[in-house]
């Protein structure tokens, strides 16, 4: 099928572009496929020098025939559209036309490198121009031809892409296709291969180099792969920057999006997204995506639309801010939103935009505290203690404030902490350090406006108070001289007497004692009240006991024992107690008797009577109970 369209009219080219996709569509589904070019092969003036092209030598070739041209390719399938610069994969239909009778062997070299071919000769190799395209680049060329060829020309498909494509050299080993002006046109799918973005005449339709060759004769070249495919002299051959029908170029331009988090030395970590993507992850202030290429719209409608915006990195929560977003050009309108993450923006050919979003942490509200110190019992002043709130860790990030300590002089402590409300709960913990260790803290009592459940506290209002009381802490023992069973009725201290000790703690301060336990080591306990739980500040515990004397005692001369109160909150407390043990001590007198000498004669005699006194004295210190004197002769 001969193409009714020309070189001149882009809507008729369109139209052709359309029935040949159609009809490579159809091919596609169960027809053949012939796509044997090579991606990054030789350019042509390294072919031609390679293989021997008619009067080859190390030459620029000018290539100023114009025998067999390509008209325009037309994009097979994705992509629709690329950026200008970047490198893509594409699949391509090509129009072959010839203005010659026939042309022979004809091949395509297509630039991979990006750089635009314009129709004057370039002054050396690889210095743009043709010549740009006739030397192997970074990349290289891709190279096709006209391939299979038909076996006897009935079978002819020169618009389907695929073939079978005239020859004119039937009976010979050459495999290369041919053109024949009168049968039309010629259109050649390509394999994939990588090009280069660009729109070297800015019409918004993507161009790419591409330089045509052939052998004016059909002796001229021997060619049944494209690695035979040369021009025939340094002039067969034709460049020109040639259209790709359906690939749009968008301009570029370029959005950095920078962090900036107030304060500065707030934790937050954020994600900074350009159009959803992720372009800088777990930053905080100071963290910047750089310049990121984006598209700008075409040369003929400039400006595209783009999103910047941010989404919450580890452990951040974007609700503890309040976020916005700027974002300037030096070209047109700046453009920003207050309270919000995403902001939409508009990039035009060659604008570099600079967007910043700034969290600035959401604080609470603040209210006053005033901490109290009250001091009952004892002698220590208020100011003894250091008083202290403190926010807890892990604590909501709009709770700013983190507490404040002193010492109470006489007006409180003062300071402020964030209040909580619906947004967050600000939890604080209250506690007090110092003083003298004989006082005991009683809890913690706040004033309307706070909460305090035993340390922990939430202020909800503008001001508040909260006051600790401190009691002092004493625990007295006494442990009079016990009473004494005196057994043996002495009226004293004497071995055997049974000693009832009766043993009082008192809580003689003005906090509330625990556990108060009373003790003696030397007595039996018989009764009392220890130990105690609970001993209020006037109360008492007590320990009655017994305890025997012994031998021992009585030798020591005296009873030595203690008493022990202690408790929770105080340190022991000890009473001694001494009772004498008196000694024991008899001793007798028998002195010489008085005689009544009833003879009158003077001296001791027959029948005299004799008087004896006999006398028992307690020379020891106890007393001594059923003293007996005696003595068997007298009567």
């Amino acid at each position: 099928m001969k193409s009714t369209c020309t070189k001149t009219s882009t809507g008729g080219w369109l139209r052709r572009a359309a029935l040949a996709l159609t009809m490579i569509g159809g091919l596609f589904a169960g027809g053949p496929a012939a796509l044997a070019g090579t991606s990054g092969d030789q350019c042509l003036v390294d072919r031609f020098n390679a293989i021997g092209g008619t009067g080859s030598t190390e030459t620029v070739l000018n290539c100023t025939a114009g025998d067999v041209t390509l008209a325009q390719y037309a994009l097979v399938g994705p992509p629709q559209d690329c950026v200008e610069g970047e490198t893509l994969e594409v699949a391509l239909i090509g129009e072959f036309g010839g203005t010659a009778a026939e042309r022979y062997d004809i091949g395509v070299f297509v630039d991979q490198d990006g750089v635009a071919v314009n129709t004057d000769p370039g002054p050396t190799k690889g210095e743009g121009g043709p010549n740009r395209l006739l030397q192997q680049g970074d990349i290289g060329c891709y190279v096709d031809y006209l391939h299979p060829v038909s076996a006897d020309n009935m079978d002819l498909d020169l618009s389907g892409g695929n073939g079978p494509f005239y020859n004119a050299e039937i009976g010979t080993a050459d495999t290369c296709g041919d053109i024949k002006k009168s049968l039309g046109d010629s259109f050649l799918n390509t394999a994939t291969f990588s090009i280069v973005c660009q729109d070297a005449n800015d019409d918004g339709t993507a161009d790419v180099g591409t330089c045509t060759t052939w052998g004016n004769q059909s002796s001229d070249l021997q060619c049944q792969t494209e690695a035979d495919v040369t021009a025939n002299t340094t002039a067969k051959c034709s460049c020109d920057q040639v259209a790709i029908a359906g690939l749009t170029v968008l301009k570029s331009g370029t959005i950095t999006v920078n962090k900036v988090v107030d304060p500065a030395t707030d934790s937050g970590l954020f994600n900074l997204q350009i159009d959803s993507n992720d372009e800088a992850t777990n930053v905080g202030d100071g963290g910047t995506t750089g310049a990121i290429t984006v598209s700008a719209g075409t040369s003929t409608v400039p400006g595209d639309t783009h999103s910047v915006a941010e989404t919450a990195g580890t452990d951040t929560d974007l609700a503890n801010y309040n976020s916005s977003v700027s974002c300037d050009d030096s070209t047109g309108p700046n453009s920003s939103c207050e309270d919000c993450t995403t902001l939409d923006i508009t990039v035009t050919p060659d604008e570099d935009v600079t967007c910043t979003i700034t969290n600035t942490v959401a604080r609470q509200p603040l209210g006053l505290l005033t901490l109290n110190k009250v001091v009952v019992g004892g002698d220590a002043d208020p100011s003894a203690w250091t008083l202290s709130v403190q926010l807890n860790d892990g604590s909501d990030g709009r709770c700013t404030e983190t507490g404040f300590s002193g010492n109470d002089e006489g007006s409180g402590v003062s300071g402020n902490v964030s209040q909580s409300n619906n947004d967050a709960t600000c939890t604080y913990t209250l506690s007090e350090s110092g003083g003298p260790s004989s006082y005991v803290a009683s809890d913690w009592e706040c004033s309307a406006g706070a909460t305090v459940t035993g340390d922990q506290l939430v202020v909800t209002a503008d001001t508040a108070s909260c006051t600790i009381t401190n009691n002092f802490a004493s625990l007295s023992v006494d442990k009079p001289a016990p009473t004494n069973a005196d057994e043996d009725g002495s009226g004293d201290v004497s071995v055997g007497d049974t000693l009832t000790y009766t043993i009082t703690a008192t809580n003689d301060g003005t906090a509330d004692l625990t556990n108060v336990v009373v003790s003696d080591s030397l007595i039996t306990p018989t009764g009392g009240t220890t130990p105690c739980a609970l001993v209020t500040p006037g109360g008492t515990c007590t320990l009655i006991g017994t305890y025997m004397v012994t031998a021992a005692d009585v030798t020591a001369g005296q009873i030595d024992n203690t008493g022990t109160g202690d408790s929770d909150q105080t340190d022991p407390v000890t009473d001694p107690e001494t009772v004498p043990v008196p000694n024991p001590s008899l001793s007798i007198d028998k002195p010489a008797p008085t005689n009544a000498d009833e003879d009158g004669s003077g001296d001791v005699s027959v029948d005299d009577t004799l008087t004896y006194t006999i006398t028992a004295t307690n020379d020891g210190t106890a007393n001594l109970t059923n003293v007996v004197v005696s003595d068997p002769m007298i009567t």
